[in-house]
């Protein structure tokens, strides 16, 4: 089985500029990979499981939010 990933929008600013569309999606989401702070922004979803980096780990962050998806995982990054 295949999940699917997703590309949204969570940070920077405040909250209150994260989209009825994009909570949608977190909404349907399995997993969140994405910077730590932006990542925390989200922590109220508690069905998401985090996978939290540092800045510069673009490459490595792209790499699990596949793998995740080819397990079957539906993913937010």
């Amino acid at each position: 089985m295949t999940g699917w990933l997703k590309i949204i929008g969570i940070g920077p600013g405040g909250e209150e500029l994260i989209t009825p569309q994009v909570t949608s999606v977190i909404k349907e989401a399995t997993d969140a990979v994405g910077y730590y702070p932006y990542i925390a922004r989200i922590s109220h979803f508690k069905h998401l499981r985090q996978h939290p980096s540092d800045n510069r780990e673009e490459i490595a962050r792209s790499k699990q939010a596949i793998k995740l998806a080819i397990e079957g995982n539906n993913v937010v990054i």
